[in-house]
């Protein structure tokens, strides 16, 4: 499927293109813009029927680990885990029982 291998070759080149912006956490504007034409893209693929959300996620899941070091779930753990929310002092996430916090990872 050469349309198949193209549109992935684009999308990886969008995604590469988003995270070398950076996260998007501080809200900039040519950011979000990036990232409404990389989603934009990957939808427009799935509704064509070329790529899977499977495929999509794998490029996604790569392009992470190469250009940020690490893999998304690391980073999520990191920057938003228990640990980090212990270094920035936000105790509200702690205010709730464990069995609620923990609930809702599952």
């Amino acid at each position: 499927m050469p349309n198949k291998v193209k549109l992935l070759a684009h999308f990886e080149m969008l995604v590469r293109d988003l995270y070398a912006m950076g996260d998007g956490r501080d809200g900039d504007t040519a950011w979000q813009l990036n990232l409404a034409r990389t989603k934009g893209v990957a939808e427009a693929g799935r509704t064509l029927g070329l790529v899977s959300a499977d495929d999509i996620q794998l490029v996604i899941d790569a392009v992470h680990l190469d250009v940020l070091g690490e893999t998304r779930d690391a980073r999520r753990e990191r920057l938003e885990g228990t640990e980090a929310r212990v270094e920035r002092g936000d105790w509200d996430f702690f205010e709730a029982p464990a069995y609620e916090r923990y609930r809702s990872k599952t």
